[in-house]
């Protein structure tokens, strides 16, 4: 896992929000709006942010040319992957948890994620799920008369929960429109407006 000191996420975050690449004299100018701050500070924490692979560089005549090597979100999947790996069997509690924390533009934008994860598994595709492709009401409904369980089960783990079709409980089951459920604790209600 690649965890930032202070110093570095400094320079990711100039680094993510630059325009395009940049050199370290560019970098040092941005963090010196922050205060006093070595130029050869600067390029050691570059240095080492591409022996960890989150930056990439290369040579323009003497001077190295920095850019993030993945988009922030990317970074950030790849880290909170890490920690769900470290969690084990406790991977969706660790998620549920989270659930609480999001305001009502991020857990629709979950749903939406989630819908696409879902249909995309249903339909045996693997990976990235590509943003416009939600999965079909119409699936969701033949998943549950399949499983022959109502919308009143949702005591099971959530494999995904995707608020415009409901969530789609491990067995097909969909609870009430409007409620997530959240493994180990009560469903949350969902804002949808």
């Amino acid at each position: 896992m690649a965890v930032l000191g202070d110093l570095e996420h400094r320079i990711m975050e100039v680094l993510w929000n630059a325009d395009g690449p940049m050199s370290v004299r560019d970098v040092h100018d941005v963090l010196l709006a922050d205060g006093k701050i070595a130029y050869t500070t600067v390029m050691t924490v570059l240095d080492r942010l591409a022996k960890k692979n989150v930056v990439s560089r290369h040579q323009e005549s003497r001077a190295w040319i920095y850019r993030p090597a993945r988009s922030k979100a990317q970074f950030m999947a790849g880290e909170l992957g890490q920690v769900l790996n470290e969690a084990g069997s406790d991977r969706c509690e660790v998620l549920a948890a989270l659930v609480p924390t999001l305001d009502p533009s991020e857990l629709g934008a979950l749903a939406s994620a989630l819908d696409r994860a879902a249909s995309s598994f249903r339909s045996g595709r693997r990976g990235p799920v590509p943003a416009g492709s939600p999965a079909s009401p119409d699936e969701d409904a033949a998943l549950v008369e399949e499983s022959g369980k109502g919308a009143d089960e949702s005591t099971a783990p959530v494999v995904a929960a995707g608020l415009e079709g409901g969530a789609v409980l491990e067995g097909g089951a969909v609870p009430e429109a409007g409620r997530v459920p959240v493994v180990g604790a009560e469903p949350v209600d969902v804002d949808r407006g």
